[in-house]
């Protein structure tokens, strides 16, 4: 058997008429990068990649969109693609659909409903982004995929002699000629939606701080999401299959408006104000840390269908959890006077490994260091005994709920807000709390619940002394 033969670039880039509406961009290629053709780990398949430039004069009302926009226009239209891809025989190579392992490349096809992200994930997947955008000279693609290769002795042998298919550059010939009746083909109106999603979050999201907020969600927002092999990250999970219940804000936590104005209408929904302390509360299961996904998702824009486009959230913010890891340079002074044996250096400069409460002190004086504007935890991934006083808690630690208590103005121009069940006295020096109950969301005033916990520990404090 001869080892297999492996394209170089002259195999992949086709010759093509500069005034054809879709052409290699030459000017973005990065060999070994972007544009590239591998024999696959199992020498069953060519891999390739290539960017490419669809010109203006096939992209439907291109010069009518808006600048602000040309992500979500780019996102609409990767979406289209992907979909055309199993209908159009000059796309299919997309997908890798006539390799022996088509599962392997279902990551170029697989449908993101995120426009923009800001943290990064999601590299593998085909997405609007640093390779993928739109400018005045038209739509720029890296486009990936896969074509068998010959493997002597299959059925699917395209060359038996070689070990190498030698149709890439037809192959590629053929997608550069099928991309441009693929974008021209979405539908104007859908396009012009996501442009006008994208404008529209963009805009709501640096209008926040002058609306004194830090986070907008919106009635009728959908945050569950649905988890695949490729999307295992919430900010870049699907829309939930199946019942998802809308999020609705309580008429008693004052419900706001902010105008989508290029959508040409108004969303009502729950504005979370900067410094304040806000609770998510509920039993088990009832939404509360996905509710906190929903908004880190509001620093990215979603397309039309997400389910999370009208929420929007400032940046900058930070999520604490515990966790062990090294804290070396750290400040927990704020929540311990003293370190215990092991731990070497000062409160105020850590040198060593911490607990799960120390990696959280770390976590919140990082956050406050660099003025963020809202810090997140949940119960579920938190050391609680950072969080509330217990009978036995040592002098020399400071929980939050003591912070909050006696410190406040610590906090000034940062909000807490969290997701718990059982920190009742963390909760009780909220500003305001929400309540998750069979997945629906109504407010409950501070002064109510004051007095049901004062209820509540009196009987228990009541049934230990005269069990």
């Amino acid at each position: 058997m001869k080892p297999a033969k492996v394209p170089g670039l002259s195999d992949l880039v086709p010759d093509i008429p500069q005034n054809s509406g879709c052409i290699p961009d030459k000017i973005r290629f990065r060999p070994g990068a972007n544009i590239y053709s591998v024999l696959s780990f199992d020498k069953t398949s060519v891999q390739f990649s290539l960017p490419i430039l669809v010109k203006p004069g096939f992209i439907p009302e291109f010069y009518g969109f808006s600048p602000e926009g040309y992500d979500g226009f780019t996102a609409s239209v990767i979406e289209h693609i992907k979909r055309s891809v199993p209908k159009d025989e000059r796309l299919r190579a997309l997908g890798g659909l006539d390799t022996v392992h088509p599962a392997h490349y279902s990551v170029n096809t697989e449908p993101v409903t995120v426009i923009k992200t800001s943290h990064g994930s999601g590299q593998r997947l085909w997405m609007a982004g640093a390779d993928n955008f739109t400018d005045e000279k038209g739509l720029h693609l890296t486009v990936r995929g896969a074509l068998p290769a010959a493997v002597p002795g299959s059925d699917r042998a395209l060359r038996q002699s070689s070990g190498y298919s030698g149709d890439l550059k037809e192959t590629v010939a053929s997608l550069v000629d099928g991309l441009p009746d693929a974008v021209a083909g979405i539908p104007v109106e859908k396009a012009e939606e996501a442009v006008s999603i994208s404008v529209d979050q963009k805009k709501a999201r640096s209008l926040l701080a002058d609306l004194g907020l830090v986070s907008f969600i919106a009635d009728g927002s959908l945050p569950a999401r649905h988890f695949s092999d490729h999307r295992s990250n919430f900010r870049l999970a699907g829309p939930k299959y199946g019942v998802n219940i809308a999020f609705r804000c309580p008429k008693n936590l004052s419900p706001i408006e902010i105008e989508y104005k290029e959508s040409g209408y108004t969303l009502s929904g729950l504005g979370i104000k900067k410094s304040e302390v806000f609770a998510v509360v509920g039993s088990n299961a009832e939404g509360k840390s996905t509710f906190l996904q929903g908004i880190i998702s509001g620093t990215d824009d979603h397309l039309p269908g997400d389910g999370r486009e009208g929420i929007v959230t400032v940046g900058r913010g930070s999520f604490v959890e515990t966790g062990g890891r090294d804290i070396s340079g750290s400040d927990i002074s704020l929540f311990f006077k003293s370190l215990p044996p092991g731990i070497s250096g000062t409160p105020k400069r850590v040198s060593g490994t911490g607990s799960g409460s120390m990696v959280m002190a770390a976590g919140f004086s990082e956050a406050l260091s660099k003025q963020s504007p809202y810090i997140l935890f949940d119960e579920d991934r938190s050391a609680t005994n950072l969080l509330v006083p217990n009978c036995i808690q040592c002098e020399d630690v400071s929980t939050l709920t003591d912070l909050l208590r006696e410190r406040r103005e610590i906090f000034s121009g940062t909000s807490l807000i969290f997701a718990a069940a059982t920190m009742d006295l963390l909760i009780a020096h909220s500003d305001r709390i929400m309540r998750f109950n069979n997945h629906r969301a109504d407010g409950i005033l501070v002064d109510e619940y004051r007095k049901r916990l004062h209820r509540h520990m009196t009987e228990i404090a009541s049934s230990l002394i005269n069990p």
